[in-house]
């Protein structure tokens, strides 16, 4: 009864700490520095520590967290974390890497409200503090870019996307890498599937600033007016002079995204424009499968 008392309080500790191992294995704080409230176990931990001994406790599993890039513990010391209320937002949301923060490509950050699709994070309202700190952070001009600094980029980091695409239907949305230029792009399903094929329509993000990066400009959409994507040019049946840009993809491609219509036939995302693109990279490269980027617990 007392182990597994013992098991709880380790794990529940190792949670507000957003630790990604247990705090037997790691623990660095000094009682000066101890940010962790009301809690025997974090006092005794940072008192030994001072004294430079440690705990040694024989059959206590060890909760390893595995599968992520990047600790929140290895670029935020422990006082960032508590006084900029990091562990407060993330405690028991399963986040204990950079990389799940992060695009499906790990060179971007993700926008706030696009964290409640991989995480169990409440995004609704506004943004949180920890958030904006984590930005700035590792981010080095965030009304610019998403884009984090070069020692915090990552590699390909899929931790949502969905690789089946079942039921296609016309005017869906989707993200596919396309391989004659080189880059994903997005477009709207014009026809039924045949086999393994579809026609698609070749849509881009409606840019009104050209200073600044697409990252953070709103993820709307517009049709493509002509491009190196086309594959078969068809003219609008509303225009004889609009050169529609077609292509013919591979379904195996393909990463299913949402958009809604706005007005004056253009569409918002309701994800960034980058991270969606993103995802159809990551599935195409298939550098990284579903089961070994998602973040699991394992008792050690």
């Amino acid at each position: 009864m007392m182990k597994d008392i013992f098991e709880i309080d380790c794990k529940q500790l190792q949670s507000e700490l957003l630790s990604n191992k247990s705090p037997l294995a790691t623990w660095n704080i000094s009682l000066k520095d101890l940010q962790v409230k009301h809690c025997l176990l974090a006092r005794v931990l940072a008192l030994l520590y001072d004294n430079m001994l440690t705990i040694k406790s024989s059959g206590v599993k060890v909760n390893q967290i595995q599968g992520g890039l990047l600790p929140i513990v290895e670029i935020y010391t422990h006082k960032e974390i508590f006084l900029n209320g990091i562990s407060k937002g993330l405690k028991g949301k399963n986040v204990y890497f950079v990389s799940q923060l992060m695009s499906s490509d790990g060179i971007r950050l993700q926008r706030y409200k696009d964290l409640k699709y991989r995480t169990k994070i409440n995004t609704q309202g506004r943004i949180s503090r920890w958030f904006k700190f984590i930005k700035t952070k590792l981010i080095e001009d965030p009304l610019k870019s998403k884009k984090v600094k070069t020692d915090y980029q990552l590699g390909y980091n899929i931790y949502s996307v969905n690789t089946k695409i079942d039921n296609l239907k016309i005017k869906n949305w989707i993200t596919t890498f396309h391989n004659q230029i080189g880059k994903p792009i997005i477009g709207r399903v014009l026809n039924k599937p045949k086999e393994d094929k579809i026609r698609i329509e070749h849509w881009i993000q409606d840019l009104e600033n050209d200073q600044i990066s697409p990252s953070v400009q709103l993820p709307i959409l517009k049709k493509c007016g002509g491009c190196e994507v086309k594959t078969n040019q068809i003219r609008n049946k509303r225009s004889n002079t609009k050169v529609r840009c077609i292509a013919d993809i591979s379904i195996e491609n393909c990463v299913k995204v949402n958009a809604n219509s706005i007005q004056n036939d253009h569409y918002i995302a309701d994800m960034a424009i980058y991270e969606a693109l993103a995802q159809a990279e990551c599935k195409y490269y298939g550098k990284t499968s579903m089961n070994e980027r998602i973040i699991e617990k394992k008792l050690i």
